[in-house]
């Protein structure tokens, strides 16, 4: 510890004392505790000591065991995370890395002044964000880039870091109020740490910023990007800590944790030695199990409309595939691509099921709930323009039924139109809408539609004062008050009212002829305004401004981003004027937002009202082609539906009505006015109907041409001074402030203006711009520099519109030339040459000395030639250090030595390091050529070949042939007395099979001449002979259709019991003799309770049974061998049901139930005798159906 700083050095608590040197040595103490930072996972793109890069994942109590997670990658410099992507470049592109898989999206070359140091996310919330954030221009600017749309802006914040750049950003989280705001840390070269805040309202975006403090860590040069410092920093939202990585030149990265709250560090270690750098920090948790991700887990599609929905599988390990099905596909339908199709208004889950399936054998899913919105119903009939395959056409459009009345053809193909006054006008603006258009020449055409909508070209226009859509200001009566009081007539409006591609509206006045100046108004400059892609005409009403009512007319504009506007515009007396009437118009009024966005050359839109109706009829051109949707007004928010496509129109505009021209509305009047616009001048180009010839257009036009600010009154020139270069002390820096200059060359104020400076590139070199205006833009390119600005509130006189900083290449005395091309809305033309004087203009350059790869160098001292002091102390130029290669390496092969080669310099050639011999690699073997033996074929062991050298190391040696391994016989199909079975084996290895005949069974019923074989006994007859359990009446005879007597049957069941033998044959029925063929049966059935005999003392041996009594016995013959027999059926289904005695029923539900009684023709018989075929089914069909 040294002058109180104090140093951890492990874990645990210590008390710092501090102690006066004086006397009486009063102290004081502060106990200090010392923690581990709780193991954190991160990921990184890191170099290992080879200067591969690798994305890894690395835990912060152990950061030289990182772990690589994909392929080699390529070179980036730095990148960040953003909803599962990885953006990244290389110092010359622009890339997207799949943060799971890794795969690689180029999007193309990016700007080095849009190559950030180190970049953060700004996650996605509905439509807003989604896009990253990257500290860029040497640390001055902070860019919002979107790489899939290839779009960049940026804030300029080099009055905050002009001084000490930018060097690491990090998400820190997002807000928790009303605005959807994303957070970040921030922490310059020297070490400050920022907490900023970006916001979004109103479609746009803003920054809020407040220094923390000093974290005390160095971070020089890393704003540079590719000058070889390099650190990278992310916010973990567990700990609380931000963690940076840090690379300085030469050095290994190391990991520190930082305190946001305490300002605190402590190093957490490097990554290894000479692994550098590590770059492009965050956190995410890659998937490791199946999962599916789709696009969107909402959408919402018309009728008639499709969405394509993407589905990615991931971890790579599986196939990334699925398929797709809808849950109603009344609703919506989806193939095999994930295009889904609304067919009708509803709900439909759309699912996208993975072909594989996970670890579990379960298919996964993911799901977009898709809403289908019912097309509006609207009877009305509106005219446009619209492109078929046949050519641009006027045409009627019946709304209700979408059907398409041609009225005539159209000469050009109009990219905007409108009616007005019988007439139809429009322009056929073809070109991008880039800055690099803004001055190219479109024309303005009147159409006539009762001269079958023949064309005139009325006059020439600039692309960026071209209009996007036009509508009627129908001609009125108005009665002013002139400068003196009194009340004169006049007309007013009487021309078509147009939006152009920003927040301008223009009148178009047909009757100007050459006249190059329209009137119009801006209400960009309040910076609140979406741009207008759409306007029409409503009608007339009143307006109350400053105490005076007046006659106002009242349209509706639609804005880019959906939001709609209504205004009012009215006439007043100005003298100025060669008619005496001027417009003022209202600040618009926000009705709300109908939930679209447009392009500001793809909509047209007219107003209808009628009995059921109020509201706006829209055209717009997508990909589907040209559609139509109306905007209803009636409701307390306008609900925008669609209508439907239009059958072949490709492209539509100048949407107009009949009524168009006549219709007055009643609209509410504003009660007061919030703000107003009073109209300017706007050039367009000179000419009236002959196209301009290209020398004739200025090579450099003005960014904001025009001016379109009449919001404040200039103030009254007066003598100021001139701008001004100022030399530093030392002459190695100058300071150049422009001020706005008037045509005579006085300081005026300005709202906005265009100014040009140009210098000798080769005496100065531009390091910085800064421009005061709210609102600017500057292009910059050798030797001049360009802006245009504009501002809410004016700058006032004599304040620096801008200012310029330069290196000085020599001091050489020089001059800057400052052109005001524009200021407010003139255009002076006014240049001023600002002299750069050194005082020591003769210099000479002292000492200096170019640096070796060992030695230091110096820059050398400047001195003034004509008085010999010294200017400029020069600087040491850092010993350059050996440039390496190696040379004379040869590669190690099986058997022969190799060499590492010589490391030598390539700079000075100097012998840095001798070669190594490297021993022999030796073989490595590999097996190849190997088959295994089969039952029928031989195998071979196969060779071992190297795979370095693929020589044959060791030959294989051939397997006999296994032979097959047959299985058991198993019989497959049965036989019988008609019908040879079969059999199969199976080998067991090569799965070959054989089959084999079972020979037919010899019938047991051939043997009696009484049987006959094509009975329906015969199975059942068969069965009882081949198993014993019945006999023949004799050896030919069976007597199938005789009496089967009690003894009889209960020797059928003694046989199926297995013929055990009875505990005894003492009987009580004195008819069955102890020495009778049956006695022993007998004995057995009444010891086990089947039998009870017909008395106590007889059995009745020789009776025919019947058919109840013969069930009875088999009843209980089921329950000695424990078989179930609950029964809760009735008899109800048989006729003679009602004869079965008492004792029988329970035994006759049973047999039925089971299928052992059938019955015959509904009736049981239960008295009935049974036959002995009868008696055989029967015992057959218990076996079967019981026993199995």
């Amino acid at each position: 510890m040294a002058d109180g700083v104090v140093t951890t050095v492990g874990v645990g608590t210590a008390t710092i004392t501090a102690t006066t040197v004086a006397k009486p040595n009063f102290s004081a103490t502060c106990e200090v505790t010392v923690e581990n930072l709780p193991n954190t996972k991160v990921s990184a793109l890191i170099y290992n000591g080879d200067g591969d890069a690798y994305w890894s994942e690395f835990e912060t109590d152990n950061l030289a065991a990182w772990n690589p997670v994909s392929e080699k990658a390529n070179a980036y410099i730095a990148g960040t995370y953003n909803d599962r992507m990885l953006y990244t470049h290389d110092g010359s592109h622009l890339y997207g890395v799949d943060a799971d898989t890794f795969a690689v999206t180029d999007y193309g070359q990016i700007d080095a002044k849009w190559q950030w140091s180190d970049a953060a996310g700004a996650p996605a919330d509905e439509d807003r964000f989604g896009f990253m954030l990257g500290i860029c221009n040497g640390g001055a600017y902070l860019e919002m880039l979107e790489p899939e749309k290839g779009s960049v802006s940026y804030f300029d914040l080099s009055s905050a870091f002009g001084e000490d750049p930018m060097a690491t950003i990090a998400f820190a989280g997002n807000g928790t109020d009303r605005f959807y705001d994303c957070c970040y840390y921030i922490l310059t070269e020297a070490g400050d740490l920022w907490y900023m805040t970006l916001r979004t309202a109103s479609g746009e975006y803003r920054i809020s910023y407040k220094k923390l403090g000093s974290v005390g860590l160095n971070l020089t040069g890393v704003s540079t990007v590719t000058g070889g410092m390099y650190a990278s920093m992310t916010y973990d939202p567990d700990t609380g800590y931000l963690l940076l990585s840090r690379c300085l030149q030469g050095e290994t990265s190391e990991l520190i944790a930082i305190d946001s709250e305490t300002l605190l560090w402590a190093k957490l270690g490097d990554f290894g030695q000479g692994v550098r750098p590590v770059v492009s920090l965050y956190q995410y948790e890659r998937i490791t199990e199946l999962t599916v991700f789709l696009s969107q887990a909402e959408a919402q599609v018309w009728e008639e409309d499709s969405v394509t929905l993407t589905a990615q599988v991931l971890p790579s390990s599986y196939q990334d595939q699925v398929t797709w099905s809808t849950s109603d596909a009344s609703v919506a339908t989806v193939d095999e691509h994930g295009v889904v199709t609304g067919i009708q208004g509803g709900t439909a889950t759309i699912t996208a099921t993975s072909v594989d399936t996970n670890d579990g054998g379960e298919h996964v899913t993911a799901s977009c709930a898709v809403t289908v919105k019912s097309l509006g119903d609207l009877s009305a009939k509106v005219n446009a323009q619209v492109v078929t395959e046949d050519g641009a056409k006027w045409v009627t459009i019946d709304t209700a039924s979408r059907a398409v009345t041609v009225n005539g053809d159209a000469g050009t193909a109009l990219t905007a139109a409108g009616a007005h006054e019988g007439k139809l006008y429009g322009t056929d603006n073809n070109y991008p809408f880039t800055a690099d258009n803004l001055y190219a020449i479109c024309n303005i055409y009147e159409i006539d539609p009762d001269q079958d909508y023949q064309e005139t070209i009325l006059y020439h226009c600039y692309q960026q004062y071209v209009p996007v859509d036009l509508t009627t200001a129908p001609k009125t009566t108005v009665t002013l008050t002139d400068d003196d009081g009194n009340q004169v007539t006049k007309e007013a409006f009487g021309m078509p009212l147009y939006t152009n591609w920003s927040t301008l509206v223009t009148f178009l006045d047909p009757s100007w002829g050459m006249k190059d100046r329209a009137k119009g108004w801006n209400w960009g400059l309040y910076g609140k305004y979406e741009s207008q892609c759409a306007i029409a005409y409503v009608g007339d009403s009143t307006i109350n401004s400053e105490g005076e009512t007046y006659p106002s007319k009242v349209f509706y504009a639609l804005g880019v981003g959906g939001t709609l506007y209504r205004f009012h515009m009215w006439a007043h007396y100005n003298a100025e004027r060669p008619d005496g009437v001027d417009y003022m118009l209202t600040l618009p009024v926000t009705v709300g937002n109908i939930g679209m966005k447009f392009a500001v050359r793809d909509v047209t839109m007219t107003y209808i009202q009628d009995e059921t109706n109020e509201g706006l009829v829209l055209g717009y051109i997508n990909e589907n082609g040209a559609e139509l949707y109306y905007i209803d007004l009636t409701g307390d928010a306008p609900n925008c539906v669609k209508i439907g496509r239009i059958p072949g129109a490709s492209a539509i505009s100048g949407l107009y009505t009949d009524a168009d021209l006549n219709q007055t509305s009643s609209v509410p009047e504003d009660s007061e006015v919030d703000g107003l616009l009073a109209s300017c001048e706007i050039p367009f180009s000179q000419g009236r109907t002959e196209p301009l010839a290209a020398t004739e257009i200025p090579e450099t036009a003005p960014q904001a041409a025009g001016g379109l600010n009449a919001l404040t009154k200039a103030d009254p020139p007066a003598a100021q001074p001139a701008s001004t270069g100022e030399v530093s002390d030392g002459e190695d820096a100058v300071v150049v402030t422009v001020t706005a200059k008037d045509a005579s060359g006085q300081d005026v104020a300005s709202a906005n203006g265009w100014i040009t400076v140009s210098y000798d590139a080769s005496a100065m070199t531009l390091k910085r711009v800064a421009v005061s205006a709210d609102y600017h833009s500057v292009v910059e390119s050798n030797g001049t520099v360009t802006f245009a600005y504009a501002g809410v509130e004016p700058i006032v006189a004599g304040k620096a519109i801008a200012t310029l900083e330069f290196q000085a290449n020599g001091t050489g005395d020089t001059e800057v030339t400052v052109q005001h091309q524009q200021v407010n809305d003139l255009t002076p033309a006014y240049d001023e040459t600002v002299p750069i004087d050194f005082a020591h203009p003769n210099t000479e350059l002292r000492d200096a000395k170019e640096a070796t790869c060992t030695e230091d160098g110096y820059t050398g001292d400047v001195y003034c030639t004509d008085c010999g002091l010294l200017l400029q102390k020069g600087e040491v130029i850092p010993a350059k250090g050996h440039t390496e290669k190696t040379e004379g390496a040869i590669e190690a092969t099986c058997t022969e030595a190799g060499f590492t080669g010589n490391t030598v310099c390539t700079t000075c050639g100097t012998l840095i390091k001798t070669g190594e011999v490297v021993q022999p690699k030796g073989h490595t073997l590999e097996l190849r050529n190997g088959k295994e033996p089969t039952c029928t074929e031989t195998g071979y062991t196969g060779d071992h070949y190297c795979v370095s050298c693929n020589q044959v190391i060791v030959t294989g040696d051939v397997l006999d042939a296994l032979g097959h391994d047959w299985s058991a016989w198993e019989q497959t199909k049965a036989h019988s007395c008609t019908e040879a079975g079969e059999e199969t084996c199976v080998c067991a290895r090569c799965q070959l099979k054989q089959t084999r005949e079972i020979e037919i069974l010899p019938c047991p019923s051939q043997d009696f001449e009484d049987l006959d074989r094509t009975a329906w006994y015969h199975e059942s007859v068969d069965f009882v002979l081949n198993h014993g359990l019945m006999i023949g009446m004799s050896d030919t005879v069976f007597s199938p259709n005789s009496p089967l007597t009690r003894a009889q049957f209960i020797c059928i069941l003694y046989r199926m019991a297995g013929s055990p033998e009875p505990e005894t044959v003492d009987l009580p029925f004195l008819d069955v003799p102890a020495d009778t063929w049956y006695s022993k049966e007998v004995a057995w059935a009444y010891q086990n309770s089947i039998v009870l005999g017909t008395s106590k003392t007889t059995f009745t041996p020789n009776a025919g049974i019947s058919r109840e009594q013969m069930v009875v016995f088999l009843f209980r013959y089921a329950q000695f061998c424990n078989l179930d027999t609950t029964c809760e059926g009735t008899l109800e289904a048989f006729d003679d049901a009602g004869k079965v005695s008492a004792y029988a029923k329970d035994a006759m539900v049973w047999a039925v139930q089971c299928g052992i009684i059938l019955g015959d023709q509904g009736r049981l018989n239960p008295t009935g005798t049974s036959k002995r075929v009868e008696a055989a089914a029967v015992a057959v069909r218990y076996l079967v159906n019981l026993m199995k």
